[in-house]
């Protein structure tokens, strides 16, 4: 029920995370009753760590090279993405060497209508890569739009949205290192 709000009521949406973020702020303080901090500045300087701590992160072990791996073989690639623009903007900017290779195709939240887990901003990166995998749901769209998403491969770095790949996605990385060059980085 609060996704099919959120589909159809974004911008009320939006508003209500930053709500539940300050509410969210509020009862942590009031744990810590003798800090001296307003909930405002909490949440100013949580945003300027958090933003200081994006320069300094790092890709996981093998994420360069798999990339690098990708690339080099022209094997089209995207980033699907949940964060904002401006945000996946602060958290790369000191990766140009790994997301020049995605050649641009940087798909983001506000990209699309509905967020994860629904199939949305993964869909719009397959379609920006040139494949024809149709909107909807998986049970919604035609055998041949269901037999394109199938060519896909989603690396997913959340547990949450791991989900996304069991309801949505037929080719696992198992299968595919088996039968690709992937199996064989260089």
């Amino acid at each position: 029920m609060v996704r099919q709000f959120a589909d159809r009521h974004r911008r009320l949406f939006q508003l209500l995370t930053r709500i539940a973020e300050r509410a969210a702020a509020e009862h942590l303080l009031s744990f810590f009753p003798d800090i001296e901090l307003t909930v405002d500045e909490y949440i100013r300087e949580r945003k300027e760590k958090e933003y200081a701590l994006w320069a300094t992160v790092i890709p996981l072990p093998g994420a360069l090279k798999l990339v690098q791996h990708l690339y080099r073989h022209s094997i089209a690639i995207a980033i699907a993405t949940g964060s904002q623009k401006r945000n996946v903007a602060l958290k790369t900017a000191h990766l140009p060497h790994l997301i020049g290779l995605f050649g641009g195709h940087i798909v983001c939240a506000e990209d699309v209508d509905r967020g994860k887990p629904c199939p949305d901003v993964f869909l719009a990166a397959a379609e920006c890569l040139g494949r024809r995998v149709a909107k909807g749901d998986h049970t919604d769209v035609d055998a041949a739009a269901r037999l394109e998403r199938s060519k896909g491969l989603v690396f997913e770095d959340g547990v949450f949205n791991s989900s996304f790949q069991n309801v949505h996605m037929h080719h696992w990385l198992n299968r595919v290192l088996r039968r690709s060059r992937v199996s064989k980085l260089a």
